[in-house]
């Protein structure tokens, strides 16, 4: 599976189905075929609703859902795990042998235009496609820092979960994973596993408890010396 062989059946579909095409149907497969190679073509991967949609230039999360089951219905992509809104990920496989396959081409668009060819071209790769495939899953470890980034774009649902679980405000969290790396790299941990570090926060935070958790918000608040709801402070 390969950028060009995708991209060739899609405008193949394209051309031979004028009547359920849309453009948004293009953009939209496209960046999932852009968001799969740049994690090294996995099997199937998540796809964050609000960072797709933000990323083609859709506001509508109907509009972006319709599009996405239309791509499934269509044979391009499977739909693992559906996402329940804009707010949360989905995750989606490409189709490898899709079955979009081109009905008959109408006469007036066979011959060589479409003809197949053949282009052995290198891909080039920019320093934003460098660091994406530095930090894609067939790198075995992070540094605190790329685990953290990366945590925080693709674990949105996982953050969602712990706020729930432990009643906190989700825009205290942070003050709880800043606690949790500088633990970290105090401890001489420069680097990270990233799935050890996602199932690591979980459990810290877990094994804190309702006190530990007080004494982390409390310290930070007396740092800051922000005046607060003590309500809200132990959220």
């Amino acid at each position: 599976m390969n950028t060009f062989d995708l991209s060739k059946k899609f405008f193949d579909w394209a051309v031979n189905n004028p009547d359920l095409v849309r453009p948004i149907h293009g953009i939209l497969y496209f960046y999932i075929i852009d968001l799969n190679n740049r994690l090294a073509w996995v099997e199937k991967f998540s796809l964050p609703s609000y960072n797709t949609m933000h990323s083609i230039g859709v506001s509508n999360y109907k509009t972006y859902s319709k599009a996405l089951g239309e791509l499934k219905e269509y044979g391009f992509i499977r739909i693992i795990q559906v996402s329940k809104n804009q707010h949360t990920a989905c995750v989606v496989a490409l189709v490898k042998n899709t079955k979009a396959l081109p009905k008959q081409l109408p006469k007036q668009c066979s011959g060589t235009a479409l003809g197949t060819v053949v282009i052995n071209k290198p891909l080039k790769h920019s320093k934003h496609d460098d660091d994406v495939l530095k930090n894609s899953p067939t790198t075995s470890t992070f540094s605190i820092s790329e685990c953290r980034a990366k945590y925080d774009k693709e674990y949105i649902d996982a953050k969602i979960k712990i706020c729930e679980s432990h009643n906190i405000l989700h825009t205290n969290l942070q003050i709880f994973q800043n606690t949790f790396d500088s633990e970290l790299i105090s401890l001489g941990k420069k680097e990270k596993d990233f799935k050890d570090y996602a199932d690591h926060f979980a459990k810290w935070i877990n094994k804190k408890g309702v006190e530990g958790r007080k004494k982390i918000l409390s310290e930070h608040f007396d740092k800051s010396n922000k005046k607060i709801d003590p309500s809200d402070k132990y959220k």
